[in-house]
């Protein structure tokens, strides 16, 4: 298959779950279905059908209290939207969008939106705000990369610190085996020793 005969699988797959989500009254399946639809619809440029399915698809995130998903789908929605150049409808969104990502503190969905923020602009032609939201777009990624470094850094540093810590637990395992041997040694030394004694006493 390809790309655009994926997207109408993907499409048919999810009707199927939203018609038995709505049977069985599952609210997450239907979110997740509604949520699918509205990506594969958008990837086919169905753009009108896309914002039906995302836009019906936050009301059951938001009564999930899924913040994550929330923010997810605005971008989507703005994607969708930004396609359609209705730029004030997207910046719109994202100016809402935005306290979320900042109480959640989440630096993907952050350059996700400062990405939005910079592709509306330079679409718009207003040059100094798009090169604006590219600098600290930029300053974003720099931080996700130095981030992902230091969790692998840790990473490794945590795999040699288990490392040493299992060495000095075998270290100490072994001479405590020892310990007990030399016990075991000088108990049959004492009682052989009584045994002699008692022989030529």
């Amino acid at each position: 298959f390809n790309q655009a005969g994926r997207q109408y699988l993907s499409i048919a797959y999810n009707d199927s779950a939203w018609h038995w989500a709505n049977r069985l009254n599952n609210a997450r399946y239907q979110r997740e279905a509604l949520f699918w639809q509205g990506l594969s619809l958008a990837e086919l440029q169905q753009y009108k059908l896309a914002l039906e399915k995302l836009e019906s698809a936050l009301p059951f995130f938001a009564a999930a209290r899924d913040t994550f998903r929330i923010i997810h789908t605005k971008h989507e929605i703005g994607k969708v939207l930004l396609e359609q150049k209705q730029y004030t409808a997207v910046l719109a969104l994202l100016d809402e969008t935005e306290h979320f990502v900042i109480r959640k503190n989440a630096l993907y969905e952050w350059s996700v939106q400062l990405e939005l923020c910079y592709r509306t602009y330079r679409q718009m032609g207003n040059y100094p705000l798009a090169l604006e939201y590219f600098e600290r777009l930029s300053a974003v990624k720099d931080s996700m990369a130095q981030k992902a470094s230091i969790k692998a850094l840790a990473e490794v540093e945590g795999r040699f610190l288990l490392r040493d810590k299992q060495k000095t637990i075998d270290t100490q395992q072994s001479e405590l085996q020892l310990r007990r041997q030399l016990n075991l040694m000088r108990s049959e030394e004492r009682r052989v020793g009584k045994e002699c004694r008692s022989r030529w006493s």
